[in-house]
């Protein structure tokens, strides 16, 4: 691991080589095209670049200006102990010769120092879990801001993790302001909040130039405040400043999204567009915590459905995160499992999903 807060996916293009989340492939006369459409596999891939011998999972997928970076949750760093928020430096490449995807860990050129600092902010004593990023420009009377932002969670056991905050502002890119750690108090309460995510109608988290934050209309989350783990949702205060709204004093009442929970725990909402996905340990899995997915449609979203086999084992797969990547016939899956085979206790694992929401 060359450095541990950095992982970066980079939508530069090489030579006859399509960058996962680049829009169009360089046609290079040196190099025979073959496979001008990319597919993420079917079978789930361990991210051996980044995994270790610890519990590495969590992982968020956000959107970085015009980057993709990946973040995630780790024990590693206090050996077995706590957990921070981490990342590495990545690579994914689509080989339009040989229609291979590949993954690894390389330098890169881009400065990426800020979200050191932003990173660094988060970690304490305590354990980081669920990071969720946005990036995104706010424009107001004053000029046009860029904006990087976690969302986390932080506590030292299962009854207290709180949602945090902590974003990074600049208007020139020369200079920038940092905030946080700040409370995320709209769903304050004396239970455990977590992984927090948006919805919005017309909200898609997969285009950094398309991206509008104010397009969000609700907060998702899951809590122990009824019992067992449920999601919730609260619908986000007015306004056009995407972070001021979700850093109001103002404490709303949740509703509980019962077409989404069971009596068993469900935990992790994502939601990218129109698609949600999950994880739960309710009955009829394949064992432990399964991954499940539902889509908005008619004003509400559907009764969750088990992604399957392919995807759940008998073992816990947890916290997954989803993109939709224009010029691949599927879409991307991200997720967490303490399946035999990995490096070691939870790894990240990546595979293909059929476009279930589009």
């Amino acid at each position: 691991m060359k450095n541990l807060l950095t992982t970066l996916l980079t939508s530069i293009f090489i030579a006859g080589l399509w960058m996962l989340f680049s829009g169009c492939p360089i046609n290079n006369r040196n190099n025979k095209i073959k496979y001008e459409t990319g597919v993420f596999p079917e079978t789930p891939q361990n991210f051996k670049a980044v995994n270790s011998i610890y519990d590495d999972y969590n992982m968020a997928l956000p959107i970085i200006q015009y980057q993709q970076f990946l973040s995630f949750s780790s024990n590693r760093n206090s050996k077995g102990g706590n957990f921070d928020i981490i990342g590495d430096r990545l690579n994914i490449i689509w080989d339009m010769e040989t229609g291979e995807l590949s993954v690894d860990n390389s330098g890169l050129f881009l400065n990426t120092s800020y979200v050191d600092s932003l990173l660094l902010m988060m970690n304490t004593d305590a354990n980081e879990f669920g990071p969720y990023a946005l990036s995104y420009s706010h424009e107001d009377n004053i000029g046009k801001t860029s904006l990087n932002l976690i969302i986390y969670s932080s506590g030292t056991d299962s009854t207290n993790y709180r949602p945090k905050l902590v974003y990074y502002k600049t208007s020139d890119y020369d200079t920038a302001n940092y905030y946080g750690p700040a409370d995320i108090n709209l769903i304050a309460s004396d239970y455990s909040d977590q992984y927090i995510s948006f919805f919005g109608k017309d909200a898609t988290v997969n285009n950094a130039w398309e991206f509008d934050a104010e397009k969000f209309e609700q907060l998702l989350f899951c809590s122990n405040r009824g019992g067992d783990y449920d999601i919730y949702k609260v619908d986000l205060p007015k306004g056009n400043d995407f972070v001021t709204k979700i850093l109001k004093d103002t404490v709303l009442t949740p509703k509980n999204l019962s077409i989404l929970n069971s009596s068993q725990n469900d935990k992790c909402p994502y939601v990218n567009a129109k698609l949600l996905v999950l994880a739960s340990n309710r009955d009829g899995g394949f064992g432990g915590y399964d991954l499940y997915y539902s889509i908005y449609k008619n004003g509400e979203w559907s009764k969750p459905k088990n992604f399957g086999d392919k995807i759940n084992t008998p073992y816990n797969e947890y916290r997954p995160v989803t993109i939709a990547v224009d010029g691949f016939v599927n879409d991307l899956l991200l997720f967490s499992s303490d399946r035999p085979g990995g490096m070691g206790g939870y790894d990240l694992y990546y595979c293909g999903i059929d476009k279930v929401a589009r």
